[in-house]
């Protein structure tokens, strides 16, 4: 989980992708969405803060609305779907995150148009409603946007922090409507706050990094890694 928070830190992306990668080799696919969800958001605040300068709601706006839609339909397929079926799909998604960022890097002239944030949006609220790796579709828009740096990141921290506190709304009233309250445990609880010391000194040295770190090489590594685990999860569940 501080590793994650190191890549978000420094790309301002990829801390739910590789926590989810990584994660589910040591508990439940569920459990791992779970505790995703909760520390996306303490990443995602302290990122937003120390770039608040490049915040525009106004550029915001339609990836926030597009995801709060989305979000409902990934999360509830989640709750319903057999736990094998779901990570062999997780691996299938991860293989076409991977995939699809080797061909969108080539194109550095790519500029998508105003219009597509909304679909983009949309089809990452559904996946983050299921796996809790909604970002790419986000990321391709933010990166093909003639924006700063900070701007992006500002505007990408934004997006997954109002998306998380939405998700981990509908996840708190799932387990309030069950007698199974598998996602909100006193071992989720554990497992957030002894990574959060680790996590502060991991995005720290992202930042100390963010200069050092070619960009492409830091997103070839990611995606590389991720293409991997995917393929392990796809067909070595």
């Amino acid at each position: 989980m501080a590793g994650a928070a190191f890549v978000q830190s420094v790309s301002g992306f990829g801390m739910a992708i590789v926590a989810v990668a990584l994660l589910p080799l040591v508990m439940g696919l569920k459990d791992a969405i779970a505790l995703i969800a909760v520390f996306n958001l303490f990443v995602s605040t302290l990122t937003l803060f120390w770039n608040r300068s490049g915040f525009s709601w106004k550029v915001a706006r339609p990836l926030v609305i597009g995801m709060m839609i989305g979000i409902p339909l990934g999360y509830y397929f989640l709750q319903s779907t057999d736990s094998t079926i779901l990570i062999r799909m997780l691996g299938a998604v991860l293989i076409l995150i991977a995939i699809s960022d080797t061909i969108l890097s080539r194109k550095s002239h790519l500029s998508l148009p105003n219009w597509s944030a909304w679909p983009l949006a949309i089809f990452g609220g559904v996946i983050g409603g299921a796996f809790n790796v909604g970002g790419p579709p986000i990321v391709a828009y933010a990166y093909s946007q003639n924006w700063s740096k900070t701007q992006i990141v500002a505007t990408l921290q934004s997006v997954f922090l109002i998306a998380g506190l939405f998700r981990n709304g509908l996840m708190i009233s799932h387990d309030l409507g069950t007698s199974d309250r598998n996602d909100w445990s006193w071992n989720l609880v554990f497992n957030l706050f002894a990574a959060i010391p680790l996590a502060i000194v991991a995005i720290w040295l992202g930042k100390k990094c963010l200069d050092r770190i070619p960009q492409s090489t830091l997103r070839a590594t990611v995606f590389t890694f991720i293409f991997i685990m995917g393929a392990k999860y796809l067909f070595y569940p």
